[in-house]
């Protein structure tokens, strides 16, 4: 609903160790409308893997699909693609909007919009049987039903199509050398191109697969070698690697069925000299056998407490071994299917399905195996690239892990618009009584990349360039990736009617909001693995603590009376001041509150009561790369850098690093009194928690009640083991 807050666990999966993953500890989330601008953004703190946070909806938003997706820093080298999306559904009772509302059908058919071909093994051979998978979307990017026939320029008919509602098909055909090929649908409702047969090459076709074995057609016209390298991989690992010889225009093979492991299997074929001839995806369902099971009663009544056991029926083994899972019990209305956490996890992030941008990579894990088989031929792997692979031409990610804390980016600009020039410096500080300070090199685009450890929730950064003869503006990057998927789909603003039952979802939304009966309860903020920093300048040779000396009235008399080592000097013509050492003959580097300022004169005019510590260090300091001919910093009675103008090319921000968590909570009705009491209860959660744990006996239970609304909720079950496996377990119960 628009407006209300939605509460979600993240978990944080290594694809290639089938582990959760402690290389990131910040997940980006955020909600993006269909013209892709974000309307909801928040940071969830990962830890081992695992995170929770809450986004909460704007109440301005139209009625319609919305993209919830989620990534690390590291995914974002594979953006706008690799990471986590998922397509939800928002209802704005208040609003007459309607963007892309897919949850009724439409009435009527459209017409194809684009048709698109998928031949098997990725290529039509001349001679060669070939099977070709179809899809069909109207300008909306929805499915459509069609029919047609496959014609060559010729006008000979290779093949007849009946594409059913799903908007998925297939049909074999033999294409011929030099000619080609046309889809025309019926009704005149449209002529597309297949992609170009080629006259010779080899390619894979299957023949069967399942439990027991699998077996592979290789097909090749004027193949001119003798053997050929048959791969199969799922995620980074081979299962399966084979040399074969080739007898002709066809190959059979048979391999074992338990090659292909559950979810997406990659099969490749290779010549003597490692070139990529032919790759094929394929589909083993997952195992559907849990392990776990949800005991409680299936009915319940109004305001009566639920009680539930989770249950291992394979209590030896351990990869059931569950240490926490996630739990939500929600209103389920009509029949969307929902896929679960281990139906997600067999795409990932490492495929992306065909047409981006439309319902096809939405539906995909409510298909039936062979309407996902017909997907996956024209399905592209994020990760392997085997042509890259092969070639040494594989691009490393840009963009590093983030452990322990955050990468912000900056950029400089002169007046004319040009950025800092490749291997400039630019600083970061973090004002404070024991600030932090570092700095950055500049790209080749400009660009500075600073990293902040995770000590706090909120953390204020001055940032500036070492150069301060220039004038310079700033441009901070923005940490959420302004990467989105383009489409060529027009975006559907029909009004419809919005089904009953998810009408009911509104109206209990709509109670709970007159009432006040909101679910978030109090702010958690995790405990943080913080160190004890040094000052960044380390020991000082003088460290004068203002309050062990006399009061003086201006700072001028408490360098001259107190500071060792350096002077103020006072140029009168220019009206300007400078701190100097006599000895060593030069100007050491100035701070405040570990803020490099360029102006003596920001310190010479501060009030003496309002500063609480002055360090000098009159010798050479290394802080990596950068020496300092001496350091003094000025450290104010509040430690913050207030009142003080900043540098003049600095700019200064506030930013929250992560968001917290948030205590679910909900209404009890242990007694008759609070039973009978008259504030409404229409919630449509019920129930959340993201880590629930075994008690004392050893158990799995949860304990919640239920509302005043009647209807059908779903209790959603998701867990990781300590091997990796995710589980989901779904049990639907009634209150009445």
């Amino acid at each position: 609903m628009a407006g209300e807050e939605v509460w979600l666990s993240l978990w944080l999966y290594d694809r290639g160790t089938g582990q959760l993953s402690d290389n990131s500890s910040i997940a980006y989330v955020e909600i993006i409308d269909p013209f892709n601008r974000p309307v909801a953004q928040v940071k969830a703190l990962l830890e081992k893997g695992k995170g929770a946070t809450i986004i909460e909806l704007p109440d301005t938003l139209a009625n319609g699909s919305f993209t919830l997706r989620a990534y690390t820093n590291r995914m974002k080298s594979y953006l706008p693609e690799g990471c986590f999306m998922k397509t939800v559904t928002v209802i704005n009772p208040f609003s007459d909007r309607f963007l892309n509302f897919r949850e009724t059908a439409k009435t009527g058919e459209g017409q194809p919009f684009r048709i698109a071909f998928y031949p098997e093994g990725g290529k039509m051979i001349a001679g060669l049987p070939c099977k070709v998978g179809i899809t069909v979307l109207n300008k909306n990017g929805e499915p459509e039903r069609c029919s047609g026939v496959i014609k060559s320029e010729a006008g000979d008919t290779l093949a007849v199509a009946d594409i059913d509602s799903s908007g998925i098909g297939s049909v074999w055909l033999t294409p011929a050398a030099g000619r080609a090929l046309f889809f025309e649908a019926e009704n005149r409702a449209g002529v597309f191109a297949l992609p170009a047969v080629t006259g010779a090459g080899s390619a894979i076709s299957v023949v069967r697969h399942d439990n027991d074995s699998l077996v592979i057609s290789l097909l090749s016209n004027n193949y001119q070698g003798t053997w050929l390298n048959l791969v199969i991989q799922s995620r980074g690992k081979l299962s399966h690697a084979t040399r074969i010889r080739v007898t002709g225009r066809e190959t059979l093979i048979s391999i074992r069925g338990d090659v292909l492991v559950p979810g997406i299997n990659d099969i490749a074929l290779f010549d003597t000299t490692g070139s990529l001839l032919s790759e094929r995806l394929l589909f083993r369902p997952p195992d559907g056998d849990t392990g776990l099971r949800i005991d409680c009663s299936p009915v319940y009544g109004r305001r009566e407490k639920v009680s539930l056991e989770i249950v291992r029926e394979r209590p030896s083994d351990p990869q059931y071994d569950l240490t926490e899972l996630s739990l939500s019990v929600s209103l389920h209305p009509g029949s969307e299917y929902l896929p679960g956490a281990d139906e997600l996890l067999v795409k990932g992030t490492e495929y992306v399905i065909p047409e981006s941008g439309s319902l096809l990579p939405e539906v995909f894990y409510s298909l039936f195996p062979d309407k996902k088989d017909i997907l996956l031929l024209g399905t592209k792997s994020l990760w392997i690239n085997w042509n890259n692979i092969l070639t040494g031409r594989w691009k490393k990610p840009v963009y590093p892990y983030e452990k322990g804390g955050q990468y912000i980016c900056v950029s400089f600009f002169d007046q004319k618009g040009v950025p800092a020039e490749e291997g400039s410096v630019a600083y970061l500080s973090i004002p404070g009584k024991t600030p932090e300070f570092q700095y950055a090199v500049a790209d080749s685009t400009g660009r500075f990349c600073f990293f902040t450890e995770h000590g706090s929730q909120v953390k204020d950064l001055v940032f500036q360039p070492a150069d301060t003869a220039g004038s310079y503006s700033a441009k901070i990057e923005d940490q959420f990736s302004e990467k989105y998927l383009s489409s060529d789909f027009v975006i559907d603003t029909a009004r419809v009617l919005i089904p009953e039952e998810i009408a009911a979802l509104a109206a209990n939304f709509q109670i709970q909001k007159i009432y006040e009966n909101g679910a978030r309860g109090d702010s958690i903020i995790p405990p943080l693995k913080t160190t004890v920093q040094p000052r960044f300048y380390g020991k000082p040779d003088q460290e004068l603590v203002m309050d062990d000396y006399v009061a003086l009235t201006t700072m001028k008399e408490v360098f001259f009376e107190l500071v060792r080592r350096v002077s103020v000097r006072t140029n009168r013509k220019e009206n300007s001041y400078m701190i100097y050492d006599p000895v060593l003959k030069r100007n050491p580097a100035l701070f405040i509150d570990g803020v490099p300022i360029d102006d003596a004169a920001k310190i010479i005019n501060m009030n003496p009561s309002h500063v609480e510590q002055i360090d000098v260090l009159p010798g050479d300091y290394r802080i990596g790369d950068i020496i300092f001919p001496g350091i003094i910093n000025v450290t104010s009675a509040n430690g913050t850098y207030t009142d003080i103008p900043l540098p003049e090319n600095a700019v200064r921000i506030r930013l929250k690093m992560f968001e917290g968590q948030w205590v679910f909570i909900s209404p009890e009705y242990p007694t008759e009194e609070k039973k009978k009491q008259r504030i409404p209860d229409f919630r449509n959660t019920l129930h959340w928690t993201p880590a629930i744990r075994r008690d004392e006996t050893g158990k799995m239970r949860a304990e919640f009640w239920t509302s005043d609304h009647s209807a059908e909720y779903m209790i959603d079950l998701e867990g990781v083991s300590s091997s990796g496996k995710v589980v989901s377990v779904r049990k639907a119960v009634r209150v009445q």
